[in-house]
C-alpha cells in the first residue's frame, strides 16, 4: 500500500541508569547486564532501518549525558545511521531533557510540550505532523495523505495517537519503557510499530526490546518434597523458561512456599547459598538463565510450629511485627544496619526490609550470634 506510513514509538531509554542489583553474575552474563539498556536501545534502531520505518518518535529520558557522556557518542552514531536510511528522528521531551549539540545535530527533530513540527516523509510522498499539544491546542491537518502523530496524557503517563486526515477514528497506545529496571518492575516493555493509511485502520503492533528479563518462579514446598525433589522442579522450569526466551538473559527469583522439614533445612544463609549454587549447575541454567536469589516462604503451620520450638526465625518475625514506626523511620535514615554489610538495600519494598533487617539485628545482639535468614 504505497499510502502507508510507518512509524516505531521507542520510550525511555535511561541509557544512564544501572539496573538494580542481581547479585554477582559470571563475566560472559555480567556484560550482559550491563550494558542491557544499550542493546534493548540497539534493537529499536535497528528495527527501525529493517522496517523502513518513516518516522522513529522517541519518548522520555534518553540518557543523563552529563552522568555518562559517553552515551552522546553511543546516540550520534545511531543518529546518523538512520538519517543515512531516510529515516525521521523526533524526540519528545520535557524542557529539562538536554541532549548535547554534537550528538544530534540535524539528524534529530526535538518536540516539546505545546509544539509541533510538520516534516515530508524521506520515504513516501505524505507528509507528517508531529505535535504535543497543552490546554486544548489545536493540531494541524492536511489532505488525506498527511499522517498526524499526537502526544497526549493518558490515565497512565503518555500516549500516541495516530490519524490521517478524513479517518473516522484514531489509533492509539501507551508509551512503554523499553527495558525493565529490575524484578519489581511490572511494566511491560517494547516499542510499538504502526502502519497506517488512508485504506485502514491500522493496530500497533508490540515488539520485544528488553534485554534482561527478571522471573519469578514459586515452587510449594509439602511435608514430603524432598532436596532432590526440589533440585528436579527447578529443572523442569528452567527447561521451561529457556523454551519461551525472547530475551538474552534471565535472572531467575525462586520463591518456596508451603511447609515441611526442607523448608527448616534452608533457615541459615549458607543453606541457602548451597541450594542456590545447586541450581546454577542445573541443565537449564546453561542457556543465560541465572538463579540469583532463594527466598523462602513459610506457611503459617509452618510459622505457628516454628513458635512452639522457640525457632529464632519465628522470633524474628515476632520482633519485626512489634517495631514501632518510629523504629522503621529511624532505620530508614540508616545507611548500615548493625550486623549488615550492604548499604543498597532495594528500590523497592524499603520499609519492608528495613524491619526484617533490624528484627534480624536485635536477635543478634540478644543471642549472642549470627541472625538466620
Amino acid at each position: 500500500m504505497g499510502s502507508a506510513f510507518r512509524v516505531l514509538q521507542g520510550a525511555d531509554f535511561l541509557l544512564h541508569q544501572p539496573l538494580e542489583p542481581a547479585g554477582v553474575l559470571p563475566a560472559d552474563l555480567r556484560e550482559i547486564f550491563n550494558q542491557a539498556r544499550e542493546r534493548s536501545a540497539l534493537k529499536v534502531f535497528q528495527k527501525a532501518i529493517s522496517s523502513s520505518a518513516d518516522l522513529l518518535l522517541l519518548t522520555g529520558t534518553l540518557a543523563r549525558f552529563d552522568e555518562e557522556p559517553r552515551l552522546g557518542c553511543f546516540l550520534f552514531e545511531q543518529f546518523r545511521r538512520l538519517a543515512a536510511e531516510r529515516v525521521r528522528i523526533v524526540w519528545a521531551a520535557s524542557a529539562e531533557e538536554k541532549t548535547p549539540e554534537w550528538a544530534t545535530e540535524s539528524t534529530v527533530s526535538r518536540l516539546s510540550p505545546g509544539t509541533e513540527l510538520t516534516l515530508p516523509s524521506l520515504r513516501s510522498k505524505g507528509t507528517m505532523t508531529v505535535a504535543w499539544p497543552v490546554a486544548g491546542q489545536k493540531v494541524s491537518t492536511s489532505d488525506n495523505n498527511h499522517l498526524v502523530v499526537t502526544i497526549q496524557r493518558f490515565a497512565q503517563g503518555l500516549g500516541v495517537e495516530y490519524s490521517i486526515h478524513g479517518e473516522p477514528a484514531a489509533t492509539r497506545h501507551r508509551t512503554i519503557p523499553i527495558q525493565e529496571s529490575g524484578p519489581q518492575d511490572p511494566s511491560p516493555c517494547g516499542m510499538w510499530l504502526t502502519e497506517i493509511g488512508t485504506s485502514h485502520r491500522a493496530t500497533p503492533s508490540l515488539l520485544p526490546t528488553s534485554t534482561v528479563h527478571w522471573a519469578s518462579e514459586s515452587i510449594e514446598i509439602q511435608s514430603e518434597t524432598t532436596r532432590s525433589d526440589l533440585l528436579r522442579e527447578m529443572e523442569r522450569r528452567l527447561t521451561e523458561l529457556n523454551r519461551h526466551r525472547t530475551v538474552e538473559l534471565i535472572l531467575v527469583e525462586w520463591k518456596l512456599e508451603g511447609a515441611g522439614p526442607l523448608l527448616s533445612s534452608l533457615l541459615h544463609d549458607s543453606d541457602l547459598r548451597e541450594l542456590l549454587q545447586a541450581s546454577r549447575s542445573l541443565a537449564g541454567s546453561q542457556q543465560r538463565l541465572w538463579s540469583w536469589k532463594i527466598e523462602t516462604r513459610p506457611s503459617v503451620a509452618q510459622l505457628e510450629h516454628w513458635q512452639r520450638e522457640s525457632n529464632v526465625y519465628a522470633q524474628a518475625l515476632n520482633v519485626q511485627q512489634e517495631l514501632s514506626s518510629t523504629s522503621q523511620n529511624e532505620g530508614l535514615e540508616l545507611r548500615e544496619l548493625p550486623g549488615h554489610d550492604s548499604a543498597h538495600p532495594p528500590h523497592h519494598g524499603r520499609v519492608h526490609w528495613v524491619k526484617k533487617r533490624l528484627a534480624h539485628s536485635l536477635l543478634r545482639s540478644r543471642h549472642g550470634r549470627p541472625s538466620q535468614e
